[in-house]
């Protein structure tokens, strides 16, 4: 994703987009509540994850938001896997 000066706004503005209008049937926290980081369970059985920066794994830069997509669709398209989006800082 192109880089921006807040990761964690434009992570959360792209997730509100995939929502397309739709409410989640079920969000949950991810660890520490207080950390933001959640997921969201669409009622197609999709789900939507979102850690903000320094919430992702040692690969990931402590600057980056990300975002996962898991959607038997959007997961056929990326060759059988979850689409991870990271929205670094500019």
């Amino acid at each position: 994703m192109p880089p921006s000066s807040d990761p964690n706004a434009a992570a959360l503005a792209y997730i509100q987009k995939l929502y397309e209008g739709r409410t989640p049937v079920s969000i949950a926290s991810i660890g520490d509540p207080s950390s933001g980081a959640f997921y969201a369970r669409m009622a197609d059985g999709s789900v939507i994850t979102y850690r903000p920066s320094g919430m992702s794994s040692e690969r990931t830069p402590s600057g980056m938001a990300t975002v996962e997509i898991n959607d038997p669709f959007v997961n056929a398209l990326n060759g059988g896997v979850r689409l991870k989006l990271k929205f670094p800082k500019q």
